[in-house]
């Protein structure tokens, strides 16, 4: 396969909720970066292009302004670590990118 015919694929991971008015800090991606890691390993890299959307992004932007950002990306795939403190936010967010991507 061509690589301009790869898949994209964009693993997110969202913040844990900040207490207070303070930057959000610690958000690292590790799972997302084994999971790309692991597919690299099994050949997968002629097939999907895997990205993970940037602390920068998943750290400021509000739901909305988050799942539009995805959304003008066209993923093929979007792909979500989950944990106790982000996944609400998270199945909304998949929610709206289902709705707007189907």
């Amino acid at each position: 396969m061509h690589s301009s015919k790869r898949r994209n694929v964009l693993l997110v991971q969202l913040p844990i909720p900040p207490l207070g008015p303070g930057a959000i800090r610690g958000n690292v991606p590790l799972a997302a970066a084994y999971l790309k890691l692991y597919a690299q390993k099994k050949g997968l890299d002629p097939f999907y292009e895997i990205g993970i959307l940037p602390g920068s992004v998943a750290n400021t932007l509000g739901d909305q302004a988050l799942v539009e950002t995805i959304a003008r990306s066209r993923p093929w795939m979007v792909g979500f670590t989950c944990y106790v403190w982000n996944i609400e936010r998270t199945l909304w967010v998949a929610r709206e990118l289902k709705r707007r991507l189907p």
